[in-house]
């Protein structure tokens, strides 16, 4: 929060838990402490969440690394674990879609972009308001799974379907789900030997190795719809 040696060169602003490792931390282990909180411990060197509310002492976590506070006062504006993104806009599709419909929220005319056959990642941001199940990506042609298929069921588990290698492949995911009524983030890769599901920045336990070339499909490309 300040240049050294000089003090004119101050920070201003909020400045909370601040945390040190002694190594480069994964991409993955980035996206679980944002999202998640998962502090990792590997490599772990110390931590000051800057919680006391009173007082000129910066605690440490292991207690070795007291730090002193100078010029700065408590403040109960505190950071919130991110529920979306930022955005230029605060908008959203909202699909109050009927069981049955044969509606959809988004429908993208079929382009060569969008199948692609080597590899692949997709994400969305979701907020599901009805405990059913429902259409997050699918691009497929009806009763063939040709490229990716990726819903929620009705329990908030997260599944993927996709022909790969001119095989179907399927992941139903049991151990994480979405919830229900709050904003969710899913994202899918197929890297060209696995399939890896994210929810919420931390991976799915259920993942799929196999390798081969991404079906394509000859239709559109769906975006959320009720899913009987």
């Amino acid at each position: 929060g300040r240049n050294q040696p000089t003090t004119t060169q101050e920070w201003e602003g909020v400045i909370s838990d601040v945390i040190i490792w002694n190594r480069a931390l994964t991409a993955q282990e980035m996206s679980d402490l944002y999202f998640n909180g998962v502090v990792p411990t590997n490599g772990f060197v110390d931590r000051w969440k800057l919680d006391e509310s009173t007082g000129s002492t910066a605690l440490s976590q292991t207690g070795t690394h007291n730090g002193t506070i100078t010029g700065a006062t408590y403040t109960s504006n505190v950071p919130m674990r991110p529920r979306f993104l930022q955005r230029n806009a605060n908008a959203a599709i909202l699909a109050n879609g009927i069981d049955g419909s044969a509606g959809n929220a988004l429908s993208i005319p079929n382009n060569a972009s969008l199948n692609p056959t080597a590899a692949v990642t997709l994400e969305i941001w979701f907020r599901p308001t009805a405990l059913k199940a429902g259409i997050l990506f699918d691009n497929s042609t009806v009763g063939t799974t040709n490229s990716y298929f990726l819903s929620m069921g009705a329990d908030g588990s997260i599944n993927w379907f996709s022909t790969i290698g001119g095989l179907s492949k399927t992941i139903v995911g049991t151990a994480k789900k979405a919830k229900f009524f709050e904003w969710n983030c899913v994202s899918a890769t197929y890297n060209g030997s696995a399939v890896l599901i994210f929810l919420n920045g931390s991976q799915l336990a259920e993942t799929l190795a196999v390798s081969g070339a991404l079906g394509t499909n000859s239709g559109p490309l769906r975006i959320g719809a009720y899913y009987s």
